[in-house]
């Protein structure tokens, strides 16, 4: 079962094959934090040394975007994906609607303040 946006205070990480698509490090969907199984090593390794925060308070920030979209994960990613597509990816390639959805914006900046 998918707990909803304000249920999740940390994020649970999850190890996948083709999760995130490999031009991206992390990806959270539903208040899971995925990473593909080829970074899980350096993943770990930053893990121990306390150098994942930063990322993991990043999309966390997206979890709380959630819970402010009337705490509905559809809701969130019918934003985002709105967002994505106003950019024209077609045109620009897919990397940058990415750079310029509110939601990313958001996160970015405010990443480094735990």
């Amino acid at each position: 079962m998918i707990k909803k946006p304000k249920e999740k205070t940390e994020l649970e990480v999850s190890y996948r094959q083709f999760l995130p698509p490999s031009s991206f490090k992390y990806m959270m969907m539903f208040g899971k934090l995925f990473i593909n199984k080829k970074n899980k090593e350096k993943f770990e390794e930053n893990e121990k040394k306390g150098l994942n925060e930063k990322a993991k308070n990043h999309e966390m920030i997206h979890v709380k975007q959630a819970v402010n979209k009337k705490n509905s994960w559809l809701l969130f990613y019918l934003s985002y994906f709105w967002m994505w597509l106003k950019n024209i990816p077609l045109f620009n390639g897919f990397e940058f609607p990415y750079k310029f959805i509110a939601f990313e914006m958001e996160a970015f900046y405010f990443e480094n303040d735990m």
